[in-house]
C-alpha cells in the first residue's frame, strides 16, 4: 500500500472515532427519572402593564420539577412550550414581569425547584397540556404535586 492510501484510510477512521464519541452522550443511558408537575390559571393582565387583547388571556403555568436523573433540566421558558386545540404556543414576554418572578435555573441530579412561564393565548381555555422541548434533555414523567381540584380558585396577578 502507498503512503497516500494509508493517510487516506488513518484519517477516515479518525473522523469515524470522532463521530463515534460524539455520539455516545446522545445514546448514553440516563441513570435515574426527571419528575414534574404543574398547575395553570388564566388572566386578563399581568403586572400593571401586560393586558391581553380581545379574545386572548394570559395563561400562568406554575411549573414544579423534581431531578433524579443525570440530565438537567432547564427552568428557560424558551424550552416549554403550551398546547391547546391543537397549537403550540411559546411563552410571552409578560414571563419577565416583576410579579411572576421566574428564575432560570438547570436543575441538576438531586435538586428540585418551583417556576412560572407566560403564555398568551387565543380564547379562554379549559384544557391544556405542557410540554418540555429541549433536545436530547430528560424525559419528564408527571408525578402529583399540586391539588389540582384547586386549579380554579387563584387570584389573578396584579
Amino acid at each position: 500500500m502507498d503512503n497516500k492510501k494509508v493517510i487516506k484510510m488513518g484519517f477516515t477512521c479518525i473522523v469515524f472515532c470522532l463521530i463515534g464519541l460524539c455520539l455516545v452522550p446522545l445514546t448514553a443511558a440516563d441513570g435515574g427519572a426527571a419528575y414534574y408537575d404543574w398547575h395553570w390559571f388564566g388572566t386578563d393582565h399581568i403586572g400593571k402593564y401586560d393586558i391581553a387583547p380581545d379574545g386572548s388571556e394570559y395563561v400562568v403555568a406554575t411549573i414544579y420539577l423534581k431531578n433524579e436523573g443525570d440530565n438537567s433540566i432547564s427552568t428557560n421558558p424558551y424550552n416549554w412550550y403550551l398546547l391547546i386545540d391543537g397549537l403550540k404556543y411559546s411563552h410571552d414576554t409578560a414571563t419577565y414581569d416583576n410579579s411572576i418572578k421566574t428564575p432560570t435555573v438547570d436543575v441538576v441530579k438531586g435538586g428540585e425547584t418551583e417556576t412560572k412561564i407566560v403564555f398568551l393565548v387565543k380564547g379562554h381555555p379549559k384544557v391544556a397540556d405542557l410540554k418540555y422541548d429541549q433536545l436530547f434533555g430528560p424525559e419528564l414523567v408527571r408525578i402529583n404535586h399540586y391539588n389540582h381540584n384547586d386549579s380554579n380558585l387563584y387570584s389573578q396577578i396584579n
